[in-house]
């Protein structure tokens, strides 16, 4: 008897896979609020690999960074502290 590895939609990501298109889920369990779908990871094709962000972007994220909290919102007036 084999064993197929079981993940849902999300999990593969991880290591940069997802299900293939058209793929049909081969088990499905109640979670409390909906229908968790799973797919065999053997099915599954890679994700585009990771690009590392350009020259340009690179700068753009960091002057959005120095920027974050000094504007006040628009909605009650005053500045929003940043998480980073």
């Amino acid at each position: 008897m084999t064993t197929i590895l079981l993940l849902t939609k999300t999990q593969p990501k991880v290591g940069r896979l997802k299900p293939s298109a058209g793929l049909q889920p081969v088990a499905y369990y109640w979670q409390g609020q909906g229908w968790v779908y799973q797919y065999a990871v053997g099915l599954a094709v890679a994700i585009m690999p990771y690009r590392a962000p350009s020259t340009a972007q690179q700068d753009t994220l960091a002057v959005g960074r120095q920027r974050a909290g000094t504007e006040p919102c628009a909605s009650w007036g005053q500045h929003i502290a940043g998480t980073r």
